[in-house]
């Protein structure tokens, strides 16, 4: 390994981070013996890392391994791009046996080739010799649908150790492009501490043309402008080489071509391209280091180190897409471009400033800069305030990548300081903001949004929450202690489903089992004493150990021969498994009926006073009150105009209005509830004024 001491002591946390999560998938498990935990443990944690700096969208967790008539073939983990032109392929190079931890060309050739044989094995189709019902043939099916519509496939090559080279290309021999990008502890460990140092734009390399560009006059110290026309054929082909790495990493990445603005983008680029000039503001890039033709009032770009586009990411996302996607000629496509070359001391102030003054285009809020977000800061100081009863042990918040295993070190390096730091931080109590927005999104009912990938999952809860932030609320005691309990909730779920063995979709039968928890229960789990018991309780075990395999058999059956990955990305598939009507075990309505209802779903204190209230009593109040103000409102009107209702039922409306108007600081009675359900009942047979609550 090499001498630098901080590598050294980031590749031993980083290993030691794999241990612990492989730990942690053998103790859920019947026997812990399989191979692949390691491996699994090493490529979830390296993909998060290369997630979080911008190098790729995200990665789905799928070993394969197989021998076949052609060579082996293998993976450890995929992803397709939302328009299906992409497909990134994920080997990790983790072998314990290894005498180095050196890796040389040649195995780093032989794993690029398993790669390239896993893709020719999907086109070809031969994966419908492999159980259906398989996370692996999920992956082959996808993968063989968009084979047609694929543009590039990259290779992946995750390396526990030290690459001796990174050039390593293979003849993929296929109808698209295949790319092998080498990653080692090494390049992780530099690119962790400053990723965006690593995108260079060299224009003295491969015929390129250096840019005639201006100079900007200004009297700060703090920067130099350059102003330029950029090429959309460049901009198309960086996007296509660093994605979303070329996007400042505190800002939101491209929001797809759903807005106006892209759309509009799209059509000039389609219609009009050579007016594409015209009508476009340009971008606003920084970087670290400009080369320059030497001339007082300008000159020619020749390079650029540390190239980030922090105005304009979807200018640049919208060019590449109609390159690659819609095959749109770029010839006449030019961008105009202000290059901002900033001092170190001043770059995170001056590009955040730039991020939130400089783009009209669409709204940036404070809220989008989610790693310093207020949310995530309060959740950390919270979580280490906030130990478990018992005081012997608390929730770590791991709201920077590799922040618990920094702190387990500053504890001190030997066995019983270790030990000490552990058992007041199990690493089964840390969680990360991905985690933070599975274990809230599953119970808020968005077990589809959870099943599209962490990634995707963390920018819907950021931008939901979005609007609860503007407000100046923040997190108080009681909505952590909710959280947490939500987190023991999604945890023993996984723990369940794990242990029952089933062959695929594990991750979404969690996060919809959990949904439907909340759907079937209206939200009525009381997570405050989940916290003070740190344990769900037998009724709520009860039930998720006799819905799990329904929630399976549901979510393959309703996908009627889709494929079952991508049929949970979407709302038809959380619509399928809401309708079903499954047993409520009596355990869990006792266990509901015994606790005290002290507050409510945001974590702000309700009535105190605990009346014994019935489980139906509970359902039909909590029911009642996800029915807002306006629409009780509009209920009480038209059972008066229709005569639908009778003059005490519009009665009854009007109050359930007023207590909804007043955030139900006084909640309706049982009769009250009992009688707001007949109502709804009522309507919903007499028309289609009320749908149900998601």
């Amino acid at each position: 390994m090499p001498t630098d001491r901080q590598l050294e002591e980031y590749v031993l946390n980083f290993r030691a981070e794999v241990m612990e999560r492989a730990r942690g998938v053998a103790d859920a498990t019947s026997d812990g013996s399989d191979s692949d935990f390691k491996e699994n443990a090493f490529t979830q944690l390296f993909t998060e890392y290369l997630t979080e700096i911008g190098e790729i969208d995200d990665a789905e967790i799928c070993y394969c391994f197989k021998d076949t008539t052609r060579g082996q073939l293998k993976s450890n983990a995929y992803f397709l791009d939302e328009d299906g032109c992409r497909i990134d392929i994920f080997i990790s190079l983790c072998d314990a046996t290894r005498s180095s931890d050196l890796v040389g060309r040649e195995e780093l050739i032989k794993a690029a080739k398993r790669a390239v044989r896993l893709l020719k094995f999907a086109s070809r189709g031969e994966y419908h010799l492999l159980e259906p019902a398989s996370d692996q043939y999920s992956m082959f099916q996808q993968i063989s649908d968009c084979s047609s519509n694929l543009s590039q496939a990259r290779v992946f090559l995750l390396v526990d150790g030290i690459a001796t080279t990174s050039d390593i290309q293979v003849d993929g021999e296929l109808p698209y492009s295949v790319r092998t990008i080498v990653w080692d502890l090494r390049r992780l460990f530099r690119s962790v501490g400053d990723p965006h140092s690593q995108i260079v734009v060299d224009l003295s390399n491969d015929g390129a043309t250096a840019i005639p560009c201006l100079v900007a006059p200004t009297a700060s110290v703090d920067y130099k402008a350059y102003l330029a026309v950029l090429p959309g054929r460049l901009l198309a082909d960086l996007y296509e080489e660093h994605g979303t790495r070329l996007l400042d990493l505190n800002v939101r990445s491209f929001l797809q071509v759903k807005g106006k603005v892209n759309a509009k983008i799209r059509e000039t680029l389609r219609t009009s391209p050579e007016r594409f000039l015209a009508y476009n503001n340009g971008i606003t890039a920084v970087v670290d280091m400009l080369d320059v033709t030497d001339n007082q009032s300008g000159g020619a770009v020749v390079r650029m180190q540390g190239f980030q586009v922090v105005n304009g990411g979807q200018t640049m996302a919208s060019i590449h897409r109609a390159h690659f996607v819609d095959k749109v000629d770029l010839r006449e496509v030019f961008v105009p471009a202000k290059i901002c070359l900033i001092g170190d001391n001043d770059r995170e102030e001056v590009v955040r400033h730039i991020s939130l003054y400089a783009n009209s285009q669409n709204k940036i809020s404070e809220s989008d800069f989610s790693a310093n977000n207020p949310f995530h800061v309060r959740i950390q100081h919270l979580s280490e305030r906030l130990w478990n009863p018992g005081e012997r042990s608390r929730w770590f918040y791991e709201r920077a990548r590799g922040q618990y295993q920094v702190a387990k070190q500053r504890q001190g390096a030997t066995p019983a300081q270790l030990r000490k730091f552990e058992e007041a931080c199990p690493p089964s109590q840390k969680f990360t903001k991905t985690d933070l927005a599975k274990f809230l999104n599953s119970w808020d009912k968005l077990p589809q949004l959870v099943s599209r990938g962490e990634q995707a999952n963390f920018v819907a809860f950021m931008e939901a929450l979005r609007v609860k932030l503007e407000t100046g609320w923040l997190p108080d005691d009681v909505y952590f202690k909710q959280m947490i309990g939500k987190a023991i909730l999604y945890r023993s779920a996984k723990k369940l489903v794990r242990e029952k063995d089933f062959p695929a979709y594990r991750a979404n039968i969690v996060t919809y089992l959990v949904a439907y928890l909340s759907h079937r229960t209206s939200g009525l789990i009381d997570f405050v004493n989940v916290w003070q018991q740190q344990d769900i309780g037998s009724g709520v075990l009860d039930a998720l150990n006799l819905w799990a395999e329904e929630i399976y058999n549901a979510i393959v059956g309703s996908a009627a021969g889709r494929n079952v990955t991508q049929w949970c990305k979407r709302e038809d598939c959380w619509q399928a498994i809401r309708s079903l009507d499954l047993n409520l075990p009596d355990s869990l309505k006792r266990q509901i009926e015994s606790t005290p209802l002290e507050h409510n779903g945001d974590g702000e204190p309700a009535n105190s006073e605990h009346i014994p209230l019935s489980f139906e009593d509970r359902e039909n109040t909590a029911r009642v009150m996800e029915v807002g103000a306006e629409m009780w409102s509009r209920i009480a009107k038209w059972g008066r105009e229709t005569s639908n209702l009778y003059p005490r039922q519009c009665s009854i409306a009007e109050s359930l209005s007023l207590y909804a108007l007043q955030g139900w600081n006084k909640k309706p009675s049982p009769a009250q509830a009992k009688s707001g359900m007949k109502i709804l009942r009522k309507v919903e047979e007499a028309s289609d004024m009320l749908k149900p609550s998601a």
